[in-house]
């Protein structure tokens, strides 16, 4: 019981930790498409196009609405 009990609070920090940095990437992104000015960057659009396309989203449109759009 002990030993589950340790593995459940492990594995939900862990989780938890995956979870915030994934939410940050994609924030980061939406800045990056809503703010083109601001530095940020979109380094590789064909990934970003492969992942939006994954997503069913249009790739035609421009990679700023793109990054914002597959966020949302």
């Amino acid at each position: 019981m002990v030993a589950r009990n340790f593995v459940y609070r492990h594995v939900t920090i862990g989780t938890s930790a995956n979870v915030f940095h994934c939410h940050q990437a994609a924030r980061t992104l939406k800045a990056a498409g809503e703010h083109p000015e601001s530095g940020l960057k979109i380094r590789d659009a064909e990934k970003l196009k492969k992942y939006a396309d994954m997503a069913g989203l249009d790739i035609n449109q421009p990679i700023e609405k793109l990054a914002v759009a597959t966020v949302k």
